[in-house]
Order: C-alpha cells, then sequence, then structure tokens
C-alpha cells in the first residue's frame, strides 16, 4: 500500500499514506497525544454515538443544562476505566512512538490525586474520581 492513494468519498478529501513531500517538520519533543482522564480512572464520559445517530436517521439528545459540562445525563455514560497493562493497547501505542502520552481533559479537574492511597478511592467533596498511584 505504498503510496498508494485513498480515493475520497462524495465531500471527503483525498490522503496519500506515504505522503510525496514534507508538509511540515515538528520536533520530536512536541509528538503527543491525549488519554481522557477518565479513561484513566473510570466515571461518566461521553456517550458514543449510536449507528442510527451517525446515519441521520436519529435525533441527538437534547441537553437539559448547560452548568457544567461533565454532568449531562442525556450525553453522558459510565465506563470502567480502560487497561493500560494491556498488551495490544501497548503494541498499538508504540507504533504511535515515539511520543509523548498526555493523561488530561476536563475531566482531571475533577481528579483527585491520591497517589498516597488516603481516600480508599472515594472521591473528596468537590472531585467526582481518585488517580491513584497504581493507576
Amino acid at each position: 500500500m505504498m503510496n498508494q492513494k485513498v480515493q475520497p468519498s462524495e465531500g471527503c478529501i483525498s490522503l496519500e499514506l506515504q505522503p510525496s513531500r514534507v508538509i511540515r517538520q515538528v520536533d520530536e519533543r512536541l509528538m503527543s497525544y491525549n488519554i481522557e482522564m477518565t479513561e484513566v480512572t473510570g466515571g461518566t464520559f461521553w456517550k458514543a454515538y449510536t449507528p442510527e445517530q451517525i446515519a441521520g436517521t436519529a435525533k441527538f439528545p437534547s441537553v437539559t443544562a448547560f452548568a457544567d459540562v461533565t454532568a449531562m445525563p442525556e450525553l453522558m455514560e459510565y465506563n470502567p476505566p480502560i487497561d493500560l497493562y494491556d498488551r495490544q493497547l501497548r503494541e498499538l501505542a508504540k507504533q504511535l512512538g515515539p511520543a509523548w502520552v498526555r493523561v488530561s481533559g476536563t475531566w482531571a479537574t475533577k481528579t483527585y490525586y491520591d497517589f498516597d492511597g488516603t481516600t480508599g478511592g472515594t472521591p473528596p467533596e468537590g472531585y467526582t474520581s481518585v488517580l491513584t498511584a497504581e493507576q
């Protein structure tokens, strides 16, 4: 598949898997990707779109309040933490390297960093999740 062009469908642009020219040089120290904090700690996060919503045959839920982006039950669902020790995940991640991995996101501001284990896994008042030293 080297240097093969992927033909676009209507409304899309074409991409070359192996571009013939460099678009921009980026310092390796700036190459990074993000893992959302909730993926590490587990918790409420955005619901995935249904196939019907993607196809345009189903409506998206209406949001009743915008006071807190992390608390919109119409758009959220609980997800368990991902296993960062998973062998397949680690092999796939190696293909992205070298790169920095950042754990961050909106939910990080409501995460209690409990590296000494004092909370027993229960978030203190004002927090929605706990990040442990093991995580």
